[in-house]
């Protein structure tokens, strides 16, 4: 006779394995958001590590470009002195040497002309674009020369901006003051004024 097979024991009627479950989305979600977070920390972190870095000069930078990629062009050129075609930054040189105090005021460079009855102005440039004239004014206050923009109309509808300088107390002021612009490059001519 044949025996019948035994059963095994603990076994269940229904040997059905459970389904698995994933993960649930609310877990997927807190997750992307908690490394999104992390990953924009650390860029956090980045930019204030690129901001507290000391930066060499523009004018270190500019200088140092194609010059140092070809010496041989700046062979016979001072180091001091930036090549032809590239911008030369003369504020570097010059904001060191002047001191504000905080709270006082500057004095004036020169004597107004209201001590004597002879004015002179300098006219230190007339521009057809108000952006040229007031980098011009720039240019002359950072020598400490009082100067203002004058919008002059030529046609209707169209106008000219004169760069002045002054008033001054007399010719001698005048021209002390047409020669320093002129040592810093920038011409003008001397003008009567009353």
């Amino acid at each position: 006779m044949a025996k019948a097979p035994a059963r095994k024991k603990g076994a269940s009627r229904n040997s059905r394995t459970a389904p698995r479950k994933g993960v649930p989305g609310w877990l997927w979600l807190v997750l992307g958001l908690t490394m999104g977070l992390f990953v924009a920390f650390l860029w956090h972190l980045w930019e204030l590590r690129n901001e507290a870095r000391p930066r060499a000069p523009a004018a270190a930078i500019s200088t140092a470009g194609p010059a140092a990629a070809n010496p041989a062009a700046n062979a016979g050129t001072p180091s001091g002195q930036a090549v032809a075609g590239e911008p030369r930054f003369e504020f570097y040189t010059l904001l060191p040497s002047q001191e504000v105090m905080p709270g006082s005021r500057p004095a004036p460079a020169q004597p107004t002309a209201k001590t004597t009855g002879r004015a002179y102005l300098l006219q230190a440039g007339s521009f057809k674009s108000e952006a040229e004239a007031d980098k011009r004014r720039a240019t002359i206050l950072m020598l400490g020369m009082p100067v203002k923009v004058v919008k002059v109309p030529v046609k209707p509808g169209e106008a000219w901006y004169r760069v002045v300088v002054g008033p001054f107390a007399g010719q001698d002021a005048a021209t002390t003051a047409r020669a320093s612009l002129k040592a810093s490059g920038v011409d003008s001519l001397v003008i009567k004024k009353g």
